[in-house]
């Protein structure tokens, strides 16, 4: 069986567009009941690599368009135009440059290689770098399925997610998903994922008291 060696490949003033679909909502349990906050909304994003090393690059990441449900609220929608930059490896481990991702679930959107080769049936696991604030550490089992049957210039992974302490034994399945990633140019084809996880989050007037939030997206990432 063949094996693979799997890295993104970095090109001066690359850049790739993308079109992202979040489905979900976050509703925060209160002792008077459940305020549900929906998301539904549709991104144009654009990722483009402004310095570069063989391994290593610095991509732009712009929000270019955002369509949203009516009952969105217009504040928690990302801002069009704005620019979030992250430090890319060639293996996909991510550091946003600012701390903060370029929207909720960016998190999601790139895949992580382990740096040996593998073969179909193989799997790793990486934390995922998160975004600031998260509850728990968050942890993302990759598996390589193999060639696309319809499109043989991709390579289809499935995830799953977990949060908790792998180490300890202490943690839960949170997610799943799947990646495609293209051999030709060396980048995230397309993703699917689902996510679902709570956290207690203190009340601001009263920290010995807390309330439950429960996050659950469904984010749908399409090449342009």
């Amino acid at each position: 069986m063949s094996k693979y060696l799997f890295r993104y490949k970095f090109v001066q003033g690359k850049e790739i567009k993308y079109k992202i679909g979040i489905n979900g909502g976050l509703d925060i349990v209160t002792p008077s009941g459940i305020i549900a906050n929906p998301i539904k909304m549709e991104m144009r994003v654009s990722q483009k690599i402004i310095a570069c090393e063989d391994d290593y690059a610095v991509v732009s990441v712009t929000v270019d368009s955002v369509t949203a449900a009516d009952d969105m609220p217009k504040e928690r929608l990302p801002e069009v135009g704005a620019s979030s930059v992250m430090n890319l490896d060639s293996l996909g481990n991510v550091t946003w440059i600012n701390g903060q991702a370029a929207w909720d679930g960016a998190e999601h959107s790139v895949m992580t290689f382990p740096e040996y080769e593998i073969q179909p049936g193989d799997s790793w696991t990486v934390k995922t770098n998160d975004r600031v604030g998260s509850a728990a550490p968050i942890y993302t089992k990759y598996r390589l399925n193999g060639y696309d049957r319809k499109k043989n210039h991709l390579m289809v992974f499935s995830t799953e997610v977990f949060s908790g302490t792998l180490q300890e034994n202490d943690y839960k399945n949170i997610g799943k998903g799947t990646f495609s990633f293209n051999s030709d140019d060396s980048w995230v084809e397309e993703s699917g994922i689902y996510v679902k996880y709570s956290c207690y989050i203190p009340l601001p007037d009263n920290p010995a008291a807390k309330i439950q939030a429960i996050t659950g997206l469904r984010i749908d990432m399409e090449r342009l």
